[in-house]
């Protein structure tokens, strides 16, 4: 469950673990070679670190705030902790949050780009798919070592495939890794091995999934390759509680653990082997405050070179000309979702009248101070968000004519449920209620926490539920959300079988321009049909003292691994 921030809260293994950087409502609920067809997604090599320009507040884009090189060595001081998508003390990188602090000192076989638009090969140099699109052949990078001097070699990533899917073993990718043929028999005890997984030599790795599967790349790029040498006695299940983790953790990045003192600091060195390259940078220590102001106060006195700010912080430190403010969407679109098995809600009339009844601009300008982007369909990354969507402006006359048609009853009541209680949120609803009242709609905000949100909606015994839906960057987990009644987490109960047809069609279709055009009807289906009003999707914040170059920060959702190429950073 992801609130106006995108602040998370950690969640057990197999409730929380449902498709790629996901919603995972119980998170809530609380693309060279190829032999496949030539439209078929294939690898790049992997790429110099990608630069962008510096974006003013609330512009959501990916962010370098320089290019220039610095000189080698020296300790960057961060804050890379805590919520909205930071390190919160869980050291098992396999199933805790905080990925983008995990990928200084863990690699995975690919990664997004930093922008989210396409995904590239790290220790994989590149991939073949079969004609079938079923057989996905990786090549690895020659020379990676981990950080003991040991070589990564296909055997590492057999090894690691099989524990993910191991039943002890509480893995974030285990449930999105389940396309693997085989995985299912393996992972219910049936089978010693999965048989769609082969070391093919020592550089080459297959994986066959039981059919087409356009996700297996944003599924392997959430999986940390780990040392089979270092790990292959333990069993998984002492392994999920292992001091190994906190300890003496073996990865492959760019960076290799040194220690950690509990709720003080988690420090890293170069690892100068490293495949890449080495480091510029000598050392990075995570500090980690109890509360975000401390953070911010270490900012602001030179103490660490960057942490997480709030909007406000965000506005204020524009003017401090010794920190380049990093804005970036959250890719967590707020909704107002209907409970479809509420007869009232059956009516699309009604469910268009909520829309047309809000002043969603309104809002983004005057509560988020313009920190924010209107949504209008559960997609937010822009390819996938087609120009022809109804943007619902305000329109009070509209929505009053459509509750008249639909029969709505003027004296009811409908409950708004959520968990969020921050000042930002409790705004939020005060101005919805108002909004909603001027067309007709008695609207009631009800708080409760998160467990017992996260269970009203699961029991369907909810009205409305307003909560920040987990998006990401591949579109599928939207699948899982409101393809049908079985979809794992589809609490609105939402059913259009064209909608089903076409997420399983954008699941199983390898070639990325035809997937594009999937998604982008799903997306105007589902602007049509609104099983969730779409309302907004927030800012994220994040502040870099100007004597470190070429940081790459992207706020992005929790489980979204991109390759901030940190080998490059350097401190001036």
């Amino acid at each position: 469950m992801q609130n106006n921030q995108g602040a998370h809260r950690v969640v057990t293994r197999r409730q929380a673990l449902v498709s790629a950087a996901a919603l995972t409502l119980t998170s809530v609920l609380a693309a060279c070679g190829g032999s496949g067809p030539s439209s078929v997604p294939t690898s790049t090599p992997n790429p110099k670190p990608a630069s962008s320009s510096q974006a003013p507040v609330g512009n959501g884009t990916s962010l370098t705030p320089t290019t220039v090189v610095g000189k080698a060595g020296g300790t960057f001081n961060l804050s890379w902790a805590g919520p909205p998508i930071g390190f919160l003390g869980d050291f098992n990188a396999m199933s805790a949050l905080g990925t983008s602090w995990f990928s200084k000192y863990f690699s995975s076989l690919v990664a997004w780009d930093p922008k989210f638009s396409a995904i590239h090969g790290e220790i994989a140099d590149k991939w073949d798919i079969s004609a079938d699109q079923r057989t996905w052949t990786f090549q690895l990078h020659e020379g990676v070592k981990f950080h003991d001097g040991q070589p990564l070699t296909a055997d590492d990533v057999d090894f690691t495939l099989h524990l993910v899917l191991n039943k002890d073993f509480p893995a974030r990718a285990s449930s999105v890794l389940n396309v693997v043929d085989g995985a299912a028999e393996y992972t219910s005890g049936q089978a010693n091995r999965i048989r769609g997984v082969s070391v093919v030599n020592p550089t080459t790795i297959s994986i066959t999934t039981t059919e087409p599967q356009a996700t297996l790349l944003n599924s392997l790029a959430q999986t940390w390759i780990l040392p089979k040498h270092a790990l292959a006695t333990i069993t998984p299940a002492a392994l999920t509680k292992s001091d190994w983790w906190k300890t003496t953790p073996i990865g492959s990045g760019p960076f290799k653990f040194v220690q950690q003192q509990p709720d003080q600091f988690v420090e890293l060195a170069a690892f100068p082997d490293y495949f890449r390259g080495a480091p510029k940078i000598g050392r990075i220590i995570n500090r980690i405050y109890k509360e975000p102001g401390t953070a911010l106060l270490a900012l602001e006195k030179g103490e660490i070179d960057f942490t997480y700010v709030a909007q406000d912080e965000a506005v204020r430190l524009q003017g401090n000309d010794k920190m380049t403010v990093l804005p970036g969407p959250s890719l967590v679109p707020n909704v107002l979702l209907f409970n479809l098995d509420d007869p009232r809600f059956k009516d699309v009339r009604v469910r268009q009248a909520f829309m047309y009844a809000l002043d969603r601009k309104a809002v983004v300008d005057k509560l988020f101070k313009g920190a924010a982007t209107l949504i209008n369909s559960p997609f937010s990354l822009p390819q996938y968000v087609p120009t022809d969507l109804n943007a619902y402006g305000l329109d009070v006359s509209k929505a009053k004519a459509l509750l008249q048609q639909a029969n709505w009853k003027p004296d009811e009541t409908v409950e708004m449920l959520t968990w969020y209680s921050d000042q930002l949120s409790q705004d939020i609803y005060v101005a919805l209620q108002q909004q909603f009242a001027v067309a007709g709609l008695k609207v009631q905000p009800r708080m409760v926490d998160s467990a017992a949100f996260t269970q009203a909606l699961v029991d369907g015994k909810f009205q409305i539920g307003y909560y920040g839906a987990g998006n990401g960057p591949d579109p599928d987990q939207v699948r899982a959300q409101f393809a049908g009644p079985n979809a794992r987490y589809n609490v609105s109960r939402y059913k259009n079988d064209q909608v089903d047809q076409l997420l399983l069609e954008g699941s199983k279709t390898l070639d990325p321009q035809k997937r594009l055009g999937i998604y982008q009807q799903v997306a105007r289906l589902m602007n049509q049909d609104l099983p969730g009003a779409w309302l907004w999707e927030s800012t994220r914040f994040g502040a870099v003292s100007k004597r470190v170059q070429n940081f790459v920060y992207t706020p992005a959702p929790v489980f979204a691994r991109y390759d901030d190429h940190s080998e490059t950073w350097s401190l001036s």
